[in-house]
């Protein structure tokens, strides 16, 4: 790193998916103390979050602003700070970009969760959304399994188009393309990634076919979903974290609301999926939804400074 200061290439050279999502599941099962993330919420639903953990070792504070109206002048919609502490000493020891740093755990983690939850023989991801996290995405799952083909579907082609652009001067593959019928891609998808700010749901229970695998990761607050009551009924369900989940998250909350799953769904978290393999049938459906969690963060920028 430049000094105890990285940027976003810094990030990016020192954060490799394989190693990355290699390092959170030997991370996961370490002992940390969270607090629940601070939002303040002001006008055209900008925000700024501050997200602080510490464990033994470490303690670290992610500082981002998200600013919607960025997408449409091509700008950075989160930006921020992640700064890390050495707590044997209290020394700050890094500050690092907070939005690579973000992007990079985002997608690790629900690639982390494909490898445990997804069938192996999944050769069909179909992508939902537009904004940066896309190309993360198709980068950390081409990471664990081999698709033959790559979807994209977004609401406005020339955004689809532009993120198609970025996949491919990501990974080296050419099978990427644009979805015409975002329920025809859905019913053929082996594994499907949401990666929206969507306020009703995009992704059908019946449009699931047997065997499938649906991260429901752009939702954050209670006010978003991605997918419906009937999806998430018909799945199998894990989650990055589970106060965190049923406090924040939508896809998850309104589905408790009205009685389709109980809380007593979520099968486990990203702690049991790191662990190992997850045991399934052939014909399961699995969930995985995510929010982000700060102990994500944490572990990440300690991979980052060890690399």
């Amino acid at each position: 790193m430049n000094g105890n200061r990285s940027n976003s290439r810094d990030i990016a050279r020192r954060l490799p998916f394989r190693g990355l999502i290699d390092g959170l599941a030997r991370s996961y099962g370490d002992p940390v103390s969270i607090l629940p993330r601070q939002r303040i919420v002001v006008s055209r639903g900008r925000e700024f979050l501050i997200m602080p953990v510490a464990d033994e070792s470490h303690a670290g504070a992610k500082l981002i602003t998200i600013v919607p109206e960025n997408s449409y002048d091509g700008e950075p919609v989160i930006q921020g700070l992640y700064a890390l502490f050495d707590l044997s000493n209290g020394t700050p020891i890094a500050i690092m970009d907070a939005a690579e740093l973000t992007s990079r755990r985002t997608a690790a983690i629900s690639a982390l969760a494909a490898d445990r939850l997804a069938a192996p023989a999944a050769r069909r991801l179909l992508l939902i959304g537009s904004g940066n996290l896309v190309a993360y995405y198709a980068e950390a799952m081409m990471t664990v399994r081999r698709f033959d083909s790559i979807e994209l579907w977004a609401r406005y082609r020339v955004k689809a188009d532009a993120a198609i652009g970025r996949i491919r001067g990501r990974i080296e593959y050419s099978d990427v393309r644009v979805a015409g019928d975002l329920e025809e891609a859905a019913r053929n998808a082996d594994v499907i990634c949401c990666l929206t700010s969507a306020t009703a749901p995009l992704i059908f229970g019946d449009w699931l076919k047997p065997g499938a695998h649906l991260d429901c990761a752009g939702g954050y607050r209670p006010d978003m979903r991605e997918a419906d009551d009937k999806a998430f009924a018909r799945g199998r369900i894990f989650v990055d974290d589970c106060a965190a989940v049923l406090s924040e998250a939508g896809d998850i909350i309104h589905p408790i609301a009205t009685g389709a799953i109980t809380a007593a769904s979520i099968c486990g978290d990203i702690r049991d999926l790191a662990r190992g393999a997850i045991s399934r049938s052939a014909e399961e459906i699995t969930i995985f939804k995510s929010v982000g969690t700060a102990v994500a963060d944490l572990y990440s920028a300690r991979i980052a400074l060890e690399a």
